[in-house]
């Protein structure tokens, strides 16, 4: 029957909720020592990149694990960078609403950035996921696509931003989101966001075929810069 055949919707749909279902319990896995939770994202993103480009063939455990080490050193700087400025740029408003007056003023002006680095962040982990560059050259690259399009930054910082906030206001559902959130809720947002930025990133990664047992980006770190720069990044 065609219900049972291996190339069947029902199938394909098992098979893309498992792998989902995979790499989202593994980046929850790696957040439970906190200052690993950076490597795990990008590692996420790299999972669902190359399933979104492989067609969904591929094994998520192996994947996953691989875009772990490769990002390991740089998502766990960039996570814990990221949470050392979101506590500097709290404590600074909080300060500024102490002290009121012209500090106010200033209060905008930290508003401001916090959305740019809010916007910057976005991108930061995907674009780790997706490209080797150093650090300094991952901050300017995730800028450069967050206001490249910024409908598309804004969608994306909706998706991050508004699951997680039901989640807090919507208290009495807690156990709800919580079962959501340890089995699809991280890896469906990741896996939205992926879809939007694939499209962008797409013109500087190789071709599918040449992705076969190999990491996401076989060109050398200058000629992939060379290229960005070619197109505007």
């Amino acid at each position: 029957m065609k219900m049972f055949s291996g190339d069947n919707f029902f199938t394909r749909l098992m098979n893309r909720a498992g792998i989902l279902i995979a790499a989202n319990l593994l980046f929850v896995l790696c957040c439970l020592p906190v200052f690993t939770a950076g490597a795990g994202l990008a590692a996420l993103y790299y999972t669902l990149l190359r399933a979104l480009r492989e067609k969904w063939e591929l094994n998520p455990f192996e994947t996953f694990w691989t875009g772990l080490k490769e990002n390991f050193r740089q998502g766990t700087l960039a996570g814990l960078a990221l949470l050392l400025l979101a506590a500097a740029l709290t404590l600074e408003v909080f300060w500024c609403g102490q002290l009121g007056g012209a500090a106010l003023l200033f209060r905008y002006g930290l508003y401001a950035l916090a959305v740019l680095s809010a916007a910057a962040a976005a991108y930061l982990f995907p674009v780790m996921a997706a490209f080797r560059c150093t650090l300094l050259q991952l901050m300017r690259n995730s800028m450069a696509f967050a206001l490249r399009q910024p409908a598309v930054t804004l969608a994306a910082l909706l998706l991050n931003v508004v699951p997680m906030a039901c989640t807090f206001l919507l208290d009495a559902y807690l156990p709800l989101f919580a079962f959501l959130w340890c089995t699809v809720g991280f890896g469906g947002g990741a896996l939205l966001c992926a879809k939007l930025f694939l499209p962008q990133f797409r013109p500087y990664l190789p071709a599918v075929e040449d992705l076969e047992g190999e990491a996401p980006v076989q060109k050398s770190e200058r000629q992939t810069l060379r290229e960005m720069r070619r197109l505007g990044l």
